[in-house]
């Protein structure tokens, strides 16, 4: 679908991000019209690779906690490092800033006068050639899941799960993110966190196996078009963060939604992240 002639634009201003709505594409949204195509996996050889980091903790096992633990010495002097500022390596609550976006990272916008991305903690699962789409996280709606047109027989527990306003673009559809892994129709955000797979998590909540606080359940989307969230970025309109999978845990499925929630989550991302806004 060839996208409206007034999200055409590669840059919006920084005070007014407007997201460009992509062609709907094959995913998880569990009614209505499908929402943007998450990108698969990238697929890991058959061949056996050595492994030159044998000794690494554990908490080193991946690269986003590896990046995180240079970052962890960089902010520390040589005095330090033993105690690496209270970030210590083997800690699986960690955030730090990134110059760019990538997927899995979160964006919280820098300034004041964003209208609806005011304060928003935007979760990002697709970052590529094709565009950019994700979900704001922190900002609940007087709804719930039984309010909306499900294709599927809710799970008495999910009944009353409150939904979440994910963006402005595709919000016929929603979405849910949740910590099960393994299930038909998911996809994996980064590990330990996932996106889609409604029929398989109903199912679990069905047989008491997931929790209602580890799942959320988002209405719409934000979307950007090729190179458009980059520029945004350049121009100073979001903070960019890395953040471990514990911490985006706490994040999404740790907050009992509140009138404070989206100020809540957002300063305290940027606070883990060693960032001090107004």
């Amino acid at each position: 679908m060839q996208a409206p002639a007034s999200t055409a634009r590669s840059a919006v201003p920084c005070r007014q991000p407007r997201p460009f709505q992509a062609a709907p594409r094959r995913n998880a949204g569990f009614f209505c019209a499908p929402t943007t195509r998450l990108p698969r996996s990238q697929c890991k050889s058959n061949e056996a690779q050595p492994d030159p980091d044998a000794n690494l903790s554990e908490a080193l096992t991946d690269w986003r906690s590896f990046r995180a633990h240079l970052v962890a010495l960089e902010q520390t002097n040589s005095a330090l490092k033993a105690e690496l500022a209270g970030k210590s390596v083997d800690s699986p609550v960690w955030a730090h800033e990134l110059t760019l976006p990538e997927k899995g990272c979160l964006l919280l916008a820098r300034e004041e006068g964003m209208g609806q991305f005011t304060n928003a903690a935007v979760l990002l699962c697709q970052h590529d050639s094709l565009g950019s789409s994700g979900f704001i996280i922190n900002m609940p709606l007087p709804r719930h899941l039984q309010d909306l047109s499900t294709k599927v027989a809710l799970a008495e527990e999910l009944q009353d799960k409150q939904v979440y306003y994910g963006g402005p673009c595709d919000r016929g559809t929603a979405n849910i993110i949740h910590c099960c892994s393994e299930l038909e129709g998911a996809t994996q955000i980064i590990e330990g966190l996932y996106l889609g797979g409604f029929e398989s998590v109903n199912n679990l909540f069905r047989l008491g196996q997931v929790k209602t606080h580890q799942a959320q359940i988002l209405v719409g989307c934000s979307a950007w078009m090729p190179g458009q969230l980059q520029d945004e970025t350049r121009a100073g309109c979001w903070y960019v963060m890395a953040a471990s999978s514990h911490f985006l845990h706490q994040c999404i499925f740790g907050h009992r939604p509140s009138i404070h929630h989206r100020d809540d989550v957002w300063h305290k991302i940027l606070t883990q992240g060693g960032v001090h806004p107004h």
